[in-house]
């Protein structure tokens, strides 16, 4: 039990590492500004930099919104695949 706890924990803190990246990579991608992205998903432009920044994790039904608007899987936004698009898509 205590070694599952454990590689969970690890998983969790390198997913954290690498959302922020790959959020801020998705976004620059499409050429968009912080406050273009922001006035998309109806937030704020310090939200998205704390988002990027890692300062701050992002909702589920944020990472379901970038999922969606960018065209990508939720596993891909969380560093789970390297692969943008989903099994099933």
């Amino acid at each position: 039990m205590g070694y599952t706890k454990i590689k969970l924990k690890y998983l969790i803190l390198v997913i954290a590492m690498a959302y922020n990246e790959i959020l801020q990579e998705l976004r620059k991608d499409r050429g968009l500004s912080q406050k273009q992205l922001a006035d998309i998903f109806i937030t704020t432009q310090r939200t998205i930099s704390n988002w990027e920044s890692g300062r701050n994790e992002p909702p589920y039904d944020m990472l379901v919104k970038y999922a969606k608007y960018f065209d990508v899987s939720t596993d891909y936004i969380l560093g789970l695949t390297k692969n943008e698009k989903s099994a099933d898509s």
